[in-house]
């Protein structure tokens, strides 16, 4: 029986709390999240340990307003610019400048995160060169919260995303690894429940503009190239969005922790879940090499 198969499915009218019969599947796979208990004043005092100035629950417009970029000339942004970026979106974030929406979510690109509550600041700001998309993101039993950005570089055609970690002394660019969690660039937001977010009409603001643009190609940096990842997923379902010429980017093996959350959590599909025959198939190929 493979891991699909063990699961059992239950909705509460709480919201999405996912129960698994964990049967003889593998000796690797993560035990199954249980949030029944946590409330959504354990999720606002959890959230609050950020900082109590960043949340604005009150603002209208998620997506901030970068000054206008004035500088024209061929080959895109140059790393300094873009680190600039992403050091103005983690600063204007610190500040309290910033509009985030907080949840709590599951999926990790890291076998030993997935089901794993990882508590979430996610904010956007756009103008006419960059849209810069910045995550602050903590486990929910660690204490150190860390910055993450994505900046999509729309002065060259077709945009290019550029991955990084934002630390205190330098910005770290990424490929590989933020490859492995973002095939498509920025993710939208997937709150493990309803309550476990910050403000759903905020969330559909900027789940919306990130499902309207062009999946752009990653930046790899020299030290993290691109690997070989093998073929993509192509069973019709998932190719339906996920494919080289659908509205989102091509799955390979090294997404299978989030796959197999997404699919578990019941978040992908979005429209049903897979079918007994389906789930086999897609555990099949993710086990293939």
């Amino acid at each position: 029986m493979n891991l699909f198969q063990s699961a059992m499915f239950r909705l509460f009218a709480v919201g999405f709390i996912l129960e698994v019969d964990a049967g003889p599947t593998t000796a690797t796979k993560p035990p199954a999240l249980d949030l029944s208990s946590f409330t959504r004043a354990d999720f606002e005092k959890a959230i609050a340990t950020v900082g109590t100035n960043k949340l604005r629950p009150s603002a209208e417009r998620v997506l901030g307003s970068l000054p206008s970029y004035s500088s024209v000339r061929p080959g895109g942004l140059t790393e300094e610019e873009l680190s600039g970026y992403m050091r103005k979106a983690s600063q204007l974030f610190e500040t309290g400048e910033a509009v985030p929406v907080a949840d709590v979510s599951l999926d990790s690109s890291l076998d030993a995160q997935v089901r794993q509550p990882m508590l979430n600041y996610v904010s956007f700001f756009t103008n006419n060169a960059v849209d810069v998309y910045l995550l602050v993101q903590k486990p929910l039993n660690q204490k150190k919260w860390n910055h993450y950005s994505i900046v999509r570089d729309k002065t060259v055609s077709p945009p290019i995303a550029y991955y990084a970690d934002v630390l205190p002394d330098k910005i770290h660019f990424k490929g590989a690894e933020c490859f492995a969690c973002h095939a498509s660039g920025p993710r939208i937001i997937r709150p493990f429940r309803p309550d476990l977010l910050s403000d759903a009409d905020q969330a559909r603001q900027i789940n919306d503009y990130i499902t309207e643009q062009e999946v752009p190609p990653l930046h790899f940096p020299a030290d993290e190239p691109r690997v070989e990842y093998g073929g993509a997923l192509t069973m019709k379902r998932c190719a339906k969005c996920h494919s080289d010429s659908a509205d989102r980017g091509p799955l390979y093996r090294v997404h299978g922790p989030s796959i197999r959350a997404l699919v578990e959590y019941g978040h992908m599909p979005p429209k049903g879940a897979l079918a007994p025959d389906e789930l086999t198939q897609l555990e099949d190929w993710l086990a293939s090499k």
